[in-house]
């Protein structure tokens, strides 16, 4: 004998009592996904080069930090478009409070960007970096490049181990309810 299934309906709606579930444009979900993805990248290529002992050999591995480095800049312009003011950005910058999830947040991004691109300016080969330097036009570009090459070499382990930090650091805005 099987067991009776009841179901309720209830077209109640009480707007003192049930809350507003739509509290996000689609800007906020977008930006949360790419984040996730980048700090997922940060981890995984950090990780696979501690444990391997060797740096990057495929050319996607070798260019996934840039990707993410993109994949954040459209994140940031998706949060950029949920500004009412978009000048609101420079006050995060201004002060750093403590239990404000949106100062962590543009805090850690300062940290976030070098450490991408550090990280894969020193998965690049020898080779790589003289097809990459071979094509720079402006002698300014090629000189950066090599610094940035240099510092990347000199503070490979603690690029990684900031990656791998960074990149598991539990995103603060979601432990955060209005």
């Amino acid at each position: 004998m099987e067991p009776e299934v009841i179901e309720i309906l209830s077209n109640r709606s009480n707007h003192g009592i049930d809350p507003h579930m739509h509290i996000w444009g689609w800007e906020i979900p977008g930006y949360l996904f790419l984040g996730g993805i980048v700090a997922g990248i940060m981890v995984l290529l950090a990780l696979m080069e501690m444990t391997s002992k060797q740096k990057p050999q495929s050319l996607s591995l070798k260019l996934m930090p840039f990707a993410a480095a993109a994949f954040l800049s459209v994140g940031m312009t998706f949060l950029l478009l949920d500004l009412a003011n978009p000048f609101n950005v420079l006050r995060f910058y201004g002060a750093f409070h403590l239990t404000s999830p949106m100062s962590w947040g543009s805090w850690l991004l300062i940290v976030v960007y070098p450490v991408l691109i550090l990280l894969g300016l020193g998965a690049l080969s020898s080779t790589d970096r003289e097809w990459i330097l071979g094509k720079c036009k402006i002698d300014l570009s090629g000189k950066l490049l090599k610094i940035g090459f240099k510092i990347a070499d000199q503070i490979r382990k603690p690029v990684l181990y900031t990656s791998l930090i960074f990149g598991s650091f539990p995103d603060r805005s979601i432990l955060h309810f209005p």
